[in-house]
């Protein structure tokens, strides 16, 4: 403003001046109308879908193929950089990396030794809990190697790494 000039008047409305802009915007609504199809759909009880394949718009996004960075199986992922599976397994909230594969089985049966050595029989959450047995008796092969490699390395045939007897 220019002292001893009249402030110009805004052209679109000849009644506000431009330095009063926030008196011509219209107030807030408080609540809009809803419609018969809206107020029908609140009112319909449906099942809630999983939100991971939803997005903030409602609308469902596509979902990665096999080798866009997901997998059918647990703890394993696509590292895209090398174009291998990745497997992982977290423990105490740590992840814990067990390797890249080649092929996506062969990370799930990664993880799930890992989960079975960790947690158990009963509480391990499986891809495969069908091949429980096997990956079972893997599980006492890799034992028994590892305690006659810690015996052969340490000369001591009487402790393990594990703590008992061998």
């Amino acid at each position: 403003l220019v002292p001893g000039k009249q402030p110009r008047k805004n052209e679109k409305n000849p009644n506000t001046f431009p330095q009063n802009k926030t008196k011509t915007l219209p107030k807030m609504i408080k609540q809009q109308p809803q419609t018969k199809s809206l107020k029908r759909q609140l009112s319909e009880k449906t099942p809630i879908k999983d939100s991971s394949s939803f997005s903030l718009w409602g609308k469902k996004r596509a979902r990665p193929s096999s080798t866009g960075g997901t997998s059918k199986y647990r703890g394993v992922s696509w590292f895209k950089a090398n174009k291998v599976w990745k497997a992982q397994i977290t423990i105490h909230g740590k992840y814990k990396y067990l390797g890249y594969f080649d092929r996506e089985e062969e990370a799930a049966i990664a993880y799930d030794l890992k989960a079975l050595e960790t947690h158990g029989a009963k509480s391990a959450k499986l891809n495969f809990p069908e091949r429980l047995e096997s990956l079972q008796r893997i599980l006492a092969t890799n034992r028994k190697l590892v305690a006659a490699r810690y015996a052969n390395t340490h000369n001591n045939t009487q402790a393990t790494p594990f703590g008992d007897s061998a």
